[in-house]
């Protein structure tokens, strides 16, 4: 709304004029064309060669006496021309004897000619300058010629009615024009009209006047004229000067030297066509400039990407000029600088703005979310905060549980500084894999890490970066494994336990302290899954659940180790250790054993099962539990066997 107001202050200052009057003449070159009625209005001009014959051949020279004209009345009476139309103001009499009478004489004679008058400004108010007697009566109507120039001195507009200070109205040379050859009354109105010009000078049929009174002087004389007079008949017929010592050379849109004369002639081929330009109202015009303010501001509101404010800017530059084209065809003056300019400046401030905000949001981001984010994701975030949802919202997270095995006897035998460097060694390395893989860091407690992948980002894979970053901790501890036992005086291994699920997760806590964490079953199931790997000598556990959401990728194997009942479930979910492909591979008899034996104990075939388990069980963790869980049921068989293993223990 600010862009709004300056640029309508502008604009009512005319500051604006020079850039929206060149677009306008832009539009009124390129547009030009004539319109039917274009061919109905013809131009007589007393140019350089009329001059100069009339010097050379007729030994007169300039001013001609008006004899002259009364011939061209004459001829145009011959020709019944709707209207003949003098551009030339007869103020003066004529210095020639007997002269104004002749052409007095010859306008009774051809009965529709129009005379020039002219309004001028002076102290005392307008007052009108008419042509002399006889020249006044003998006319069959007065027309002012007054101009109407813009601030640049271009000829864009006419004066259709000058109102006089007694109220009287005086219609414009092309008005007198069209009213007595239609013969029709036009309201008046002290509204200037804008000119559609048809074209450059002599668009409109253009004829010499040496040209027009040799003719009339032949047809005088009884000789076949060079011009017929009926190429006249029904026309409107204007007389002016074109000669550049008679300055009445005006700067036009279409023509930097168009003559004066043509301007009356184009208003009034606009006056026959109906097609007179119209100014968009004042009142439309603001709201237009106000609509595309507020529309620009809220577009570059709501970008957050530079590449993407190219297209708002080019649209804001673009439709206001399409949108002045096609008015124009449309027979209205539509402005395109003001609605362009407020879009901009509107645009730039918004620019402003969103730049200082967004510092302060990327702070808030970083501060928010820093502690627990990678810095990858940080950065996404930050070039895209429409990403984050704060606050609570149900989301599909795949939840990461790890625990260093023994950390208590470990952290009993250390000093506080020796724990300290030795938890933050391990973390260290375990969080930089967790980040690398687009995961969240939801807290540590102590050894423990818990973490989750696919919020606040959208990760649609998010269960397989979820195992992948999994294995790779393992895969790092194992390297790191020597300088942390050094610290530790023991090996340091890590159990993982893996589940995916709906939770709802956002910031939660009080107003003076939060936290980014999740609340649902499915982290509650990840965390018995990291508990359960002691069950099974394992030291990573996947749920069903992932594995069906990590899909088949082809450098995994998942090798299934139970259908467990956690404490507090009453349904029973299938567990899977997932293993690099090249692991399972260099592992695959022993595997496959195991599958075989999982397979009998499902089915309770217990004898087969103890067989199988316990011909690997010295090599095999999980064989070896269940050979001795095999031992156990085989002592109390039990009564409605499921295949379940019912974990006693979190």
């Amino acid at each position: 709304m600010a862009a709004a107001l300056l640029v309508e202050i502008l604009w009512s200052a005319h500051a604006l004029d020079l850039f929206e009057n060149g677009l306008w003449d832009l539009r009124a070159r390129t547009l030009a064309r004539p319109a039917a009625t274009t061919s109905q209005v013809d131009v007589i001009v007393l140019d350089q060669g009329s001059l100069d014959w009339a010097d050379q051949d007729q030994g007169q020279t300039w001013p001609w006496p008006r004899e002259y004209y009364a011939v061209l009345a004459d001829f145009l009476s011959q020709a019944h021309a709707k209207a003949l139309v003098f551009d030339v103001i007869y103020d003066q009499s004529s210095t020639f004897g007997g002269d104004d009478e002749k052409f007095a004489k010859a306008l009774k004679r051809m009965g529709r000619a129009v005379l020039a008058e002219a309004v001028l400004h002076t102290d005392k108010g307008l007052i009108v300058n008419r042509p002399v007697e006889p020249l006044a009566s003998s006319a069959a109507v007065l027309g002012h010629v007054g101009a109407s120039q813009d601030s640049d001195g271009v000829n864009r507009r006419v004066q259709p009615f000058v109102q006089l200070s007694d109220g009287t109205w005086i219609p414009g040379l092309a008005v007198a024009a069209w009213e007595l050859g239609t013969g029709k009354h036009m309201d008046p109105s002290p509204d200037p009209a804008i000119l559609r010009y048809r074209g450059p000078q002599a668009t409109h049929q253009r004829y010499s006047a040496r040209e027009v009174i040799n003719s009339a002087i032949l047809l005088s004389q009884g000789q076949k004229p060079t011009l017929s007079p009926e190429v006249f008949r029904d026309h409107y017929v204007f007389f002016g000067f074109s000669a550049q010592g008679l300055l009445d050379l005006r700067p036009s849109p279409v023509d930097p030297k168009y003559p004066g004369v043509e301007v009356h002639a184009t208003y009034l081929d606009n006056l026959l066509a109906g097609d007179v330009v119209h100014p968009l109202p004042w009142g439309w015009a603001a709201f237009l400039v106000l609509t595309v303010s507020l529309v620009a501001a809220v577009a570059v509101g709501k970008i957050r990407r530079a590449v993407a404010l190219v297209p708002v800017f080019l649209l804001a530059l673009a439709v206001p000029s399409a949108a002045g084209w096609l008015a124009y065809e449309a027979s209205w003056w539509w402005p395109v600088v003001p609605p362009a300019l407020a879009a901009v400046v509107a645009g730039v401030v918004m620019l402003l703005i969103n730049y200082a905000g967004e510092g302060r949001q990327k702070r808030f981001i970083q501060n928010a979310f820093g502690q627990y984010l990678s810095p990858e994701v940080i950065k996404r975030l930050v070039a895209d905060p429409g990403q984050l949802q704060l606050g609570g919202e149900k989301r599909c997270l795949s939840i990461f549980f790890s625990d260093v095995a023994g950390f208590t006897s470990i952290s009993e035998k250390l000093d506080p500084i020796g724990l300290t460097s030795l938890l933050n060694d391990y973390l260290s390395e375990m969080t930089s894999i967790i980040y690398a893989y687009g995961g969240t860091i939801d807290k540590y407690e102590g050894d423990a890490i818990i973490a989750f992948w696919n919020a606040p980002l959208d990760l649609p894979d998010h269960a397989l970066r979820a195992v992948r970053a999994s294995l790779e901790c393992q895969r790092r501890l194992a390297e790191i494994q020597p300088r942390l036992q050094k610290l530790s005086g023991r090996p340091v291994l890590a159990r993982i336990g893996l589940n995916s699920g709906d939770v709802v997760i956002g910031n939660m806590g009080s107003s003076q302290r939060f936290n980014y964490t999740f609340l649902g079953d499915a982290g509650n199931l990840a965390s018995r899954l990291e508990g359960i790997n002691k069950l099974f000598g394992t030291m990573f556990l996947a749920s069903e659940f992932t594995k069906a959401l990590a899909g088949e990728a082809e450098d995994l194997y998942w090798r299934e180790i139970s259908r467990v009942r956690v404490v507090g479930k009453k349904l029973p979910v299938t567990v899977f250790e997932p293993l690099e492909k090249a692991d399972a591979e260099a592992r695959r008899s022993v595997l496959e054993t195991f599958d075989r034996g999982l397979r009998a104990y499902y089915r309770g075939d217990f004898t087969d099962a103890l067989a199988v388990f316990e011909a690997q069980a010295d090599v095999d963790v999980p064989s070896a539990r269940y050979a001795d869980r095999v031992r156990e049921l085989m002592t109390d068989p039990p009564s409605d066997w499921e295949g379940v293993w019912d974990a006693k223990e979190k």
